[in-house]
């Protein structure tokens, strides 16, 4: 993820999104910045013959990343947060499966950097898991 990009996006950000308790929530905001890369890269694989096949599956997993995350975010347990954490780690490896399916036609760079913010989010996602999952009070 380009450090220049993503200042350039999070600006863009409405101030009503990043006033949300959810916005502090380390996996969510990389998970959020995928959100319109992904939708141009799905704008771009529509456009090739091999690249039709996977436009839904990969817009679908990359817009389910932050949704559940938010979802999770919102329930009142612990292992109810963690479920919808992991339906978002699941969504996360998908895209990742996708962007791979994706490589021979979206540009290289292009892939390794969707792959690249893809594995933060994972690796922030599975750090908050265990903590979430014995946090039985409501947090938020």
């Amino acid at each position: 993820m380009t450090q220049t990009g993503y200042d350039e996006w999070e600006a863009q950000v409405h101030r009503s999104e990043k006033a949300d308790a959810l916005w502090r929530m380390e996996p969510y905001r990389p998970s959020r910045f995928l959100m319109p890369h992904a939708q141009c890269d799905a704008r771009q694989l529509h456009g090739q013959p091999l690249g039709r096949p996977l436009v839904s599956q990969l817009w679908r997993s990359a817009v389910s990343i932050p949704a559940n995350l938010a979802e999770g975010f919102s329930r009142g347990t612990g292992p109810d947060r963690a479920r919808f954490y992991e339906y978002a780690l699941g969504s996360t490896r998908e895209c990742i499966v996708w962007y791979e399916g994706a490589r021979r036609i979206l540009d290289d760079a292009v892939v390794e950097e969707r792959l690249e913010s893809l594995v933060q989010v994972k690796r922030l996602v599975l750090s908050i898991l265990p903590a979430t999952r014995r946090t039985d009070v409501r947090t938020r």
